[in-house]
C-alpha cells in the first residue's frame, strides 16, 4: 500500500444541516464525511462541525495498519473574490479499525453561500499508516515487509538475527517469489501457497528454520488434492510428514497400484522399501 494517501474532494454544496456531504475509498481506507451545522454564541459569526469517519479493518488484517497520522484541511468558497480560503488545517493521529473525528470552524462565513442558500466548501487530507514494528526482507533486491513480532515467534533464525533494532535483513539465497509464498502463510488470514511452490517453501522453511510451515503444509495436504500422489510422496518423504506418508501409502489397494506408481517416480530407495512392504501385504 501507499506511504502517504493524498486525497482532495470537488467543490461539494449543501443547504441541509446535518448532511453526508462525501464519501470514498482510497487504497483501502473508507471514509465519509458528514457537516452539521450549530450555533454560535458570537453575533456575526456561524458554527460549522465537520466530522469524518474513517475505517480501515482490512489493512489493518493485511498490512497491520494500526492507526493514521496526518492533517485534515478545510476549504471555503468566497463567492465575492471567487477563489477557495484556506487551508484551515487539522493535525490528527488516531488508532484501531474505525474512528470518528469532528472540528468545528467559528467564522463570518456569509461570503461561502451561493443565492440560492447552498454552503460551498471541500476538503482533502494527507494521512500516513501508523503500522506494527515491521522488518523488510530484502529479496533479490525488492522489499517484503512482515511484522517483525511474527518472525520472532515463528523462526529461531530470525529470533536470533533481530534482537537489535534491525530494520532490514537481506536472503540471498531465495526466491522472491517464493519466499512471498512463504510469508503469506503468517498473514491473519494464511494464504495457502501454490501447490507448485510447495517444495520451495518448505525448503526455505527449512533454511529460515520455520518449523509451523511444515506442520502447516501437511495438514493442508492431508485433507486437499491439489497434488498428484508421486508429489505427496515424495514432499512427506523429504520433509518427514509422517502422517502424510502413511495416508498415502494406505491409499495404494493392490498391486498394480504399487507398481503403476513405482514405475513413474524418482522414489528413493526407503520410499521404495516401504512400497514393496506396502505390497507384499496384497494377495498374488
Amino acid at each position: 500500500m501507499d506511504d502517504t494517501l493524498d486525497y482532495e474532494s470537488i467543490a461539494l454544496k449543501t443547504n441541509q444541516f446535518p448532511k453526508d456531504v462525501d464519501r470514498g475509498d482510497e487504497s483501502g481506507l473508507e471514509w465519509y464525511l458528514r457537516i452539521e451545522k450549530e450555533q454560535s454564541s458570537t453575533a456575526g459569526l456561524q458554527k460549522m462541525k465537520f466530522v469524518w469517519n474513517f475505517d480501515w479493518e482490512e489493512l489493518r488484517n493485511q498490512y497491520r495498519v494500526l492507526g493514521w497520522r496526518g492533517t485534515l484541511m478545510i476549504y471555503l468558497w468566497n463567492k465575492d473574490r471567487y477563489i477557495w480560503t484556506g487551508p484551515h488545517e487539522f493535525d490528527v493521529q488516531f488508532f484501531g479499525t474505525e474512528f470518528t473525528i469532528q472540528k468545528e470552524l467559528e467564522r463570518n462565513m456569509d461570503q461561502c453561500y451561493s443565492t440560492d442558500g447552498g454552503f460551498w466548501f471541500k476538503h482533502s487530507f494527507e494521512l500516513e499508516p501508523i503500522f506494527q514494528k515491521r522488518v523488510a526482507l530484502i529479496v533479490e533486491g525488492r522489499e517484503i515487509k512482515i511484522n517483525k513480532k511474527i518472525l520472532i515467534k515463528n523462526s529461531t533464525y530470525f529470533a536470533e538475527l533481530l534482537n537489535n533494532e534491525k530494520t532490514e535483513i537481506p536472503i540471498p539465497t531465495a526466491n522472491y517469489n517464493d519466499m512471498k509464498q512463504l510469508l503469506g502463510m503468517f498473514h491473519t488470514e494464511p494464504h495457502v501457497p501454490r501447490a507448485s511452490c510447495f517444495s520451495n517453501v518448505l525448503q526455505l522453511a527449512e533454511e529460515y528454520k520455520l518449523p509451523s510451515v511444515r506442520m502447516f503444509l501437511e495438514f493442508h495436504l492431508l485433507i486437499n488434492n491439489d497434488m498428484s500422489l508421486n508429489e505427496k510422496i515424495e514432499i512427506a518423504d523429504k520433509y518427514k510428514m509422517d502422517q502424510l506418508f502413511k495416508q498415502c501409502i494406505d491409499s495404494l489397494t493392490s498391486i498394480e497400484d504399487v507398481k503403476q506408481l513405482v514405475e513413474n517416480s524418482n522414489f528413493t530407495e526407503g520410499v521404495k522399501s516401504k512400497l514393496f512392504d506396502r505390497m507384499m501385504l496384497f494377495p498374488k
